[in-house]
């Protein structure tokens, strides 16, 4: 379904470090923060491509937080 996976973590100390992820994947693409996680989604998304931000509370307040600052 997805061609891409990418992981972080909020800025909350709550958030499980991405690196526990199954690396071995080419699918997977593990960041440190939600901003440049971002970032990456939109730099590799097509015109037709959806992103999907998926989460906790805290992950997500951050990702809006990204995006309201690029608007």
């Amino acid at each position: 379904i997805a061609d891409r996976i990418i992981v972080t973590r909020p800025a909350s100390d709550r958030g499980l470090d991405p690196e526990c992820f199954d690396a071995d994947s080419k699918k997977v693409i593990k960041t440190e923060s939600p901003c440049i996680a971002l970032q990456k989604a939109l730099s590799i998304a097509g015109p037709q491509d959806l992103i999907c931000a998926t989460g906790s509370l805290y992950l997500i307040s951050d990702i809006r937080k990204s995006v309201k600052q690029k608007s």
